[in-house]
C-alpha cells in the first residue's frame, strides 16, 4: 500500500514459487525485489542466484528479521 500511495507499482508473492512465477512471466524486469529470507517454502536466500540469472540488473534488497552479518554471503545489494 505504502509503494502504490508513493506512485510505484508492486507484485507481492506469498512464497517463492509464486516470486519466481512473477519474475519469470512479468512482462518487463522489475526494478527492485524486496525479499523475505523466511519464506513457507524455500530460504529466500536461495532465490537470489535464480533472480540474478533471470533479471541481471534487478537490484535485490533482502528485508529480515535476521542479523545483517547472515546477509554478507548472499549477493543482495542491500539488507534491511
Amino acid at each position: 500500500a505504502a509503494l502504490a500511495t508513493a506512485g510505484f507499482q508492486s507484485t507481492e508473492a506469498a512464497d517463492a514459487a509464486a516470486a519466481e512465477t512473477a519474475v519469470a512471466t512479468a512482462p518487463r524486469r522489475f526494478d527492485l525485489i524486496l525479499l523475505d529470507l523466511t519464506l513457507p517454502d524455500e530460504y529466500g536466500a536461495d532465490l537470489i542466484p535464480r533472480f540474478r540469472a533471470r533479471t541481471p540488473g534487478t537490484r535485490i534488497l533482502v528485508v529480515s528479521g535476521a542479523h545483517a552479518d547472515d546477509a554478507a554471503g548472499m549477493q543482495a545489494d542491500g539488507f534491511l
